[in-house]
């Protein structure tokens, strides 16, 4: 369409457009020439001169268009200026010749008179123009077409394909695919808009991801409490309905409780004290937060401290208890929570170490060791020591069989590796800790 419309103002304008070029040609010339006359060049020699040169024909009037001097190319009559006779009548017939040429007519002054000079201007056969227009329009559409297709596929490769690329990425990008990123390296625009949204993606899918772990953490910690607290109400039953049975037969005199009750009322109490001591540890166990700050402390502090809670038992059983860990040794860790750690590890040694037994308690390059004499644990009791509940038999019937449980759970929280490995003599627990740079 456009290639059509400009033929056809190229076809109508041309014309109009040459007649106003030649005359604004002419123009110019003619002043030079009027120029010269008055300089004192002949006049008549002067308008031969540019007639011939430039191939027009020249009408020279007075003041009252009176023709004093002409010349027309189709003709070979010049009247002189200098003639006293009438001017000869010379018919030449403009009409015929309007569409072929242009008139230009310019005033000047000679000699305190006014002369009036007409310039006719030849034209070249624009119509000859035209046919030549009609007869290229053709092979100009075939060039322009293939330009244009050209242009169009550029412009396809270069804007309309990389935009299809951002849609169908975006798309991806909407359903979280892991590689929807878009694939342009251009330096231009449409580059930088791409390296902007796989930034933005990258930025949006990794906050995404924290979340989800944070959510599925959440989500984890929550089952395993619920999972806790179902296990806790089993293990409860237990002590509680034998406790029960128990006393029920004291009662009730039932035989054979009615012979020693005294001895059943004291495995009764025994079992209540069970349930009680589960309940304490569990209820413990889930006030400990995660959240919990850390701070820096005497790590020989924390061990004597506990020590000291278990120092009658340690007496009763005649436990020879050495503990090797410098004074200035400090940590930086969630006190309240390694505390809890430090103390199940210990009550365990204490409480599964035989009579006339020891324990050592040292550190060797920044690794806490508690030992204790004992009988080594099997390979299958080691696979289920840190399960709830599971208790090596023993001695002690207050046992809960969460002290190792609750204490992996809490070094995960510490992030603190660890190993329980049997030795020659007995057991052996290894924390690795971090020390405080201070």
């Amino acid at each position: 369409m456009i290639i059509i419309i400009a033929y056809l103002l190229l076809y109508y304008l041309l014309p109009s457009f040459y007649k106003n070029y030649k005359i604004k040609e002419f123009k110019q010339l003619s002043s030079e020439l009027i120029g010269q006359i008055t300089d004192g060049q002949n006049e008549t020699e002067a308008l031969l001169d540019f007639s011939e040169r430039y191939d027009v024909d020249i009408v020279l009037k007075n003041e009252q268009d009176d023709i004093i001097f002409d010349y027309y190319r189709s003709n070979t009559i010049v009247t002189n200026i200098e003639q006293d006779e009438a001017v000869p009548e010379i018919s030449v017939d403009l009409e015929q010749e309007k569409n072929s040429t242009a008139e230009l007519s310019i005033s000047y002054e000679l000699d305190d008179e006014t002369r009036k000079l007409l310039i006719i201007i030849p034209l070249e056969p624009i119509d000859e123009a035209k046919a030549v227009v009609i007869q290229i329009y053709p092979y100009a559409c075939l060039v322009c077409f293939i330009f244009a297709f050209i242009l169009s596929t550029g412009f396809t490769n270069m804007v309309v394909k990389p935009i299809k690329i951002i849609s169908r990425a975006t798309k991806n990008m909407s359903n979280l695919e892991s590689d929807a990123y878009i694939q342009i390296e251009s330096k231009d625009e449409i580059g930088e808009l791409s390296n902007d949204i796989n930034r933005l993606y990258s930025e949006l899918k990794t906050t995404i991801d924290s979340l989800n772990q944070e959510i599925n953490k959440y989500s984890s910690e929550e089952n395993k409490k619920i999972n806790f607290l179902r296990t806790i109400s089993h293990e409860l039953k237990n002590p509680l309905a034998s406790a029960n049975s128990l006393l029920e037969g004291v009662i009730y005199e039932i035989p054979p409780y009615t012979e020693e009750p005294k001895k059943y009322l004291l495995e009764s109490k025994e079992l209540i004290e069970k349930a009680i001591s589960l309940t304490k540890e569990s209820l413990k166990f889930s006030t400990y937060k995660d959240k919990e700050a850390a701070e820096d402390f005497y790590l020989c502090e924390i061990v004597e401290e506990i020590l000291s809670q278990y120092r009658v038992i340690i007496e009763s059983k005649q436990i020879k208890c050495n503990v090797d860990i410098d004074n200035e040794y400090s940590i930086r860790e969630r006190k309240n929570i390694f505390s809890k750690v430090l103390s199940n590890i210990i009550s365990n040694a204490v409480n599964y170490t035989s009579k006339n037994g020891k324990i050592n308690i040292y550190l060797k390059d920044n690794c806490l060791t508690v030992e204790n004499t004992c009988v080594p644990l099997k390979d299958e009791q080691l696979e289920k020591i840190f399960e709830p509940f599971y208790s090596v038999g023993n001695d002690n019937k207050m046992s809960t069989g969460l002290g190792l449980y609750i204490v992996n759970q809490l070094l995960n929280i510490l992030h603190i590796r660890y190993r329980f490995v049997p030795f020659d003599e007995g057991m052996r627990f290894v924390m690795e800790l971090n020390r405080c740079n201070s």
